[in-house]
């Protein structure tokens, strides 16, 4: 005989998880993203497909972050908007981690960097976080 009942130690069953969400697959990402070149946030969104960020890691990244010598990002914290007010934090691990990026993306960086140039010089405003100086 036992002396206490080892059911009563037992861990009741988690609830079964969500099916993943869909994720696209190479011809789907491609095809998306050459539509997107003519969008003003293009540079955003080949870094998300190209990097694996997360979406408050690419708002909150800066110009100073990125070596485009080197080919590497350094994702440093995360922004997000709360109540219509933007909200700077660390990253979901809490570190900073640093990430390589390809020469086409080192490219198209180079080529939104050039853009934001022109565009700042034309006293227009600059879009996407990678644009803040610093």
């Amino acid at each position: 005989m036992l002396a206490s009942n080892p059911a009563e130690r037992a861990k009741r069953p988690r609830k079964p998880r969500p099916a993943p969400g869909t994720v696209w697959n190479d011809d789907q990402l491609r095809a998306f993203l050459r539509v997107a070149r003519r969008h003003r946030l293009y540079a955003f969104f080949h870094l998300a497909a190209y990097t694996g960020a997360w979406r408050g890691e690419l708002l909150n990244l800066r110009w100073a972050d990125i070596d485009l010598d080197a080919g590497e990002v350094t994702f440093r914290g995360s922004t997000d908007v709360i109540d219509g007010e933007r909200v700077e934090g660390t990253t979901k691990g809490g570190r900073e981690r640093t990430v390589s990026i390809d020469a086409g993306t080192v490219r198209v960086l180079k080529e939104h960097r050039a853009r934001q140039a022109r565009e700042r010089l034309s006293g227009l405003p600059e879009v996407l976080s990678v644009t803040r100086p610093g």
